[in-house]
């Protein structure tokens, strides 16, 4: 379930539960790549994604 989103300008908060573990995620958006962050028990880790086109 996802919980406490908040959308500010081209980024994006939110947390979501998971097999009993809470991820806080924070996703900024430039172009066609989304760049942020997910903190939990175990530290902060870094995230990377862009969109893939299909010709």
């Amino acid at each position: 379930m996802v919980k406490k989103v908040k959308l500010e300008g081209n980024t994006i908060s939110f947390e979501v539960k998971l097999e009993g573990i809470v991820f806080n995620v924070k996703l900024t958006a430039k172009g066609e790549v989304l760049t942020g962050t997910y903190t939990y028990a175990d530290g902060t880790f870094g995230i990377k994604g862009a969109r893939v086109k299909i010709m």
